[in-house]
């Protein structure tokens, strides 16, 4: 795992790819369990912007695509449910979108607006951000908010 240690009690904000790796077979999949564990024990507010639901969704259904698919749709379907039965609480980001244009998008540097949407969430709830997205990580490591993202490997 990179990034500063998770011992806060500042709540959490979860990108698609970690939830979606902590569901599926992988290196990720067991370190990424056990953050949830603590997190829930811990009982810390888990946060996502509410577009996680179809990227997790979307992600899911992806793998389950192609000549050789990563996952079977029962499978993939499976890891959903319990995705959506986990306690992420779903921040409404509609009427920030100047906000996530001028702050992040502009004035950051973040490639995309749904990467941007994670960072605005965190931001906005003094959240520290989880992702298994180097790109993201990398991005937001050079807009200054290192101390608030972590790289989960």
């Amino acid at each position: 795992m990179s990034g500063r240690g998770e011992l806060s009690v500042r709540p959490v904000c979860i990108d698609a790819s970690f939830a979606i790796r902590s569901v599926l077979p992988g290196p990720a999949r067991d370190k990424a369990q056990a953050l949830w564990t603590r997190w829930i024990a811990g009982e810390r507010r888990i946060l996502a912007p509410q577009l996680w639901v179809l990227e997790i969704t979307n992600g899911l259904w992806k793998l389950t695509w192609g000549a050789s698919p990563l996952v079977d749709k029962p499978t993939a379907r499976e890891a959903l449910e319990y995705l959506l039965l986990l306690p992420v609480e779903l921040y409404n980001l509609e009427r920030r979108a100047l906000q996530l244009w001028d702050e992040v998008l502009n004035k950051m540097g973040i490639t995309t607006a749904y990467d941007a949407a994670y960072l605005l969430t965190a931001m906005l709830n003094q959240a520290d951000l989880w992702t298994c997205d180097r790109r993201l990580f990398a991005e937001a490591e050079d807009s200054g908010l290192a101390r608030a993202i972590h790289l989960l490997e």
